[in-house]
């Protein structure tokens, strides 16, 4: 029987009698979306972090997976570098730890920085430097997704990069890069292209909206697939948490899928710790948003073609009068903030609020009788103040183009050591042979035979019946029950496994179930696990149950398998390893029936049934 893709928890899936023809179908089908996907690069709007909106769709092939993981998780965390969700990563209340978290944010260098990237993301990254280990990145990667002039491209990544250090981004306290100066991240994603079903990508809602404005013949692959390539990003740095607002929520739950199903086929089947933290999503609040100039109901944008509708960085003292002259406003004597008819007023208070760091009630109450032709002279002197400093920082940063190369190059060098690690781990846990590998790999010769000796034995594995008595959610993992579960030995085991998305409490308690005993005991989010459920799933992944003993089966009753003598090792390493070799011989049969190449588990009661 062939053992199946690995999914969420461990477990066994069965064909359920597929027809032949159907299954052939299926597989060349899975095949088809893999070699699309795998061809995906990626790309991005201002800002590189957004979402998902569905789960994972089945795996096609049927297999045994263990209800165990590793949950060691790094402190680490994302910021945004959306302009309206950095602003309120600042103002929400990130959790804070003895060890710094990792803070990765970046701004696609396309077209000038604005007053929106610097009010809703620059500022709030010099503002939180000392309290995260901060990695900050021209995001090129995706720039290249959408049509570019390359002489341009380089220019306005250096020019990003130097306005992020003009900005007050410190070389010496972060680490300032251009992503593509880190291998690692195109790397990882042509990995995770390869596991990432199309149909996923084909949810992505920033794709549609993108494609709309593009001929056919333009519309690339990596358009398609830029979302992997975000992923690549906060996998590479191992963040735990991300803040973001609620029009990102998409992305962040992508990269979750494409970790947990990383972490399910290449970690939990081989019994390693996990590769990647699957990020969780800060639903940050609101903060200062800065509109377009011409439209207060828009955000500002680089993309936006008309140059009126931003205030630039390095716009002069007199193209900032005339902007600011010429934006959008209303014929209403005096000003208020709020008012939904009102959208540029409060586009310009938030403007003068964020530049001038006052509260918009005292803006209000120092400026609230005036006229826009009085109002509109104090915001350009209040603009024109605080973005000179900046932009004389600017000139004396890019008259000295050797210090500048080398905070690039000290910031490339940091953000190398952390991705290459992680890239590493990922290669090594998908089975690429690196150069140490050639030293301790032994390949056999044809006369020592076709491997059969290192097949697994099942007779090494203690499996005994079981009865859950309890069920409770654990206090530190959404998605983990710990159960207590009898096996006839006086006192119950505690046993921790990840059924809380197929089971409710109610359907596992009094149950009966299977357990495999002589792994070594394991901390789970600080709860020791003593055993490892074994479960069977569909074979569309939609339930996932314990194996079911046949009644009559006694509790603590050793599972058996003809022709195979019972001779489990004591707990610990060995029989974890024993299991894995085991693993991809056990399956569930046609009939429902468990089996261990091809022969069915067995009690003194009768065969082993598969889905409970």
């Amino acid at each position: 029987m062939a053992s199946d893709e690995v999914r969420r928890h461990g477990h066994l899936k069965s064909r359920d009698k597929m027809p032949r023809s159907r299954w052939r179908s299926l597989r060349a089908a899975l095949c088809v979306a893999v070699c699309v996907s795998a061809a995906v690069a990626s790309s991005l709007d201002e800002s590189f972090l957004q979402s998902r909106d569905s789960r994972p769709p089945s795996a096609f092939t049927p297999s045994f997976r263990p209800i165990r993981r590793s949950l060691t998780r790094p402190r680490a965390s994302v910021a945004t570098a959306e302009p309206e969700a950095a602003v309120a990563a600042e103002q929400s209340d990130l959790p804070s730890v003895a060890k710094r978290q990792r803070v990765l944010s970046g701004i696609q260098p396309t077209g000038a920085l604005h007053l929106g990237n610097y009010v809703g993301a620059i500022r709030q990254w010099v503002k939180n430097q000392d309290k995260y280990d901060s990695f900050f990145c021209a995001v090129d990667l995706h720039a290249i997704t959408l049509p570019h002039t390359p002489s341009k491209l380089r220019q306005e990544t250096l020019q990003a990069t130097a306005l992020y250090v003009a900005c007050g981004i410190d070389p010496d306290r972060s680490s300032v890069f251009v992503q593509s100066h880190v291998p690692a991240h195109t790397e990882l994603t042509w990995l995770l292209n390869c596991i990432t079903p199309v149909g996923w990508l084909e949810r992505m809602i920033q794709f549609k909206e993108k494609s709309r404005k593009l001929s056919a013949e333009n519309i690339g692959v990596g358009l398609f697939g830029y979302p992997v390539l975000m992923a690549s990003d906060i996998l590479l740095y191992k963040a735990e948490v991300v803040p973001v607002g609620e029009d990102q929520v998409q992305h962040i739950e992508l990269t979750r899928d494409v970790a947990r199903r990383f972490n399910d086929l290449f970690c939990k089947r081989q019994r390693r710790k996990d590769v990647f933290v699957e990020p969780e999503t800060l639903l940050v609040k609101e903060g200062a948003r800065v509109m377009s100039l011409l439209d207060g109901t828009a955000k500002m944008s680089k993309s936006d073609p008309n140059e009126g509708s931003r205030i630039n960085l390095l716009d002069t003292p007199e193209t900032i009068q005339k902007k600011i002259k010429k934006c959008k406003t209303d014929p209403v004597q005096g000003l208020e903030y709020g008012n939904p008819d009102r959208p540029e007023c409060t586009n310009l208070l938030t403007m003068l609020s964020a530049i001038s760091d006052q509260p918009v009630d005292a803006i209000l109450q120092q400026y609230g009788d005036l006229g826009w032709g009085a109002f509109k002279p104090v915001l350009t002197d209040a603009l024109v103040e605080h973005l000179g400093p900046i932009q004389q920082r600017y000139r004396n940063l890019v008259s000295d183009p050797s210090y500048l190369q080398s905070i690039l190059r000290q910031g490339a060098e940091k953000a190398n050591a952390v991705a290459s690690q992680t890239l590493s781990e990922a290669k090594d846990a998908m089975g690429y042979l690196s150069l140490d590998d050639v030293s301790s790999l032994r390949l056999e010769s044809a006369e020592e035979g076709s491997g059969e000796r290192e097949k697994g034995d099942i007779s090494l594995l203690e499996i005994r019946v079981g009865r859950i008595l309890e069920v409770e959610r654990h206090p530190d993992a959404d998605s983990l029950y710990v159960e207590k579960v009898d096996l006839g030995e006086g006192e119950p085991r505690t046993i921790v496994s990840g059924l809380v998305p197929y089971l409710s409490q109610e359907e596992l308690q009094g149950r009966n179930v299977i357990v495999l005993c002589n792994l070594k005991p394991r901390a789970m989010r600080g709860i020791k696990s003593e055993g490892m459920l074994l479960c069977s799933s569909s074979p569309d992944g939609t339930r996932v149950a314990p194996l079911s003993p046949p009644e009559g089966a006694a509790l603590g009753e050793l599972v058996t398998f003809d022709g195979w003598a019972s001779e489990p090792v004591a707990p610990g390493n060995k029989a974890g390893k024993a299991f894995d070799r085991v693993a991809e011989d056990l399956s569930v049969g046609e009939q429902g029936v468990a089996t261990f190449r091809s022969v069915p588990f067995q009690t003194s009661a009768d065969m082993w049934m598969g889905c409970g």
